[in-house]
C-alpha cells in the first residue's frame, strides 16, 4: 500500500522505516498510526517537515524523492529563519 508523504507516494513499509528513523516520539507515533490505519496521506507540519529532513540527511533508498520534496519547499522567511513552505 502506498501513503502520500508530503506529496509523495511512499510505500508503507518505508513509512514505518522513517518512524524508526525520527527522533521524536510524537512524530514517530504520527507515522506508526498513518501506516497501522491505512492512511491515504499523512500531513506533516513545518516542524515535523524539518524532523523528516533530518532524519534523512543521506536518504535510505525510496526516500530520495521525499527529502527532494521537503527540500525544495523549503523557504527562507524574513529574519533569516528557514522553513517549510505550508501545504495546502
Amino acid at each position: 500500500m502506498r501513503v502520500f508523504l508530503a506529496g509523495v507516494p511512499v510505500h508503507s513499509s518505508l513509512v514505518a522505516e522513517l518512524a524508526r528513523l525520527v527522533k521524536e516520539p510524537a512524530l514517530t507515533t504520527k507515522l506508526e498510526l498513518g501506516v497501522t490505519q491505512d492512511a491515504i496521506a499523512i500531513r506533516l507540519d513545518q516542524d515535523e517537515r524539518a524532523i523528516v529532513l533530518q532524519a534523512l540527511g543521506n536518504p535510505p533508498p525510496g526516500f530520495e524523492d521525499v527529502r527532494d520534496t521537503l527540500l525544495a519547499q523549503q523557504v527562507r522567511r524574513p529574519g533569516g529563519d528557514v522553513g517549510a513552505e505550508q501545504a495546502a
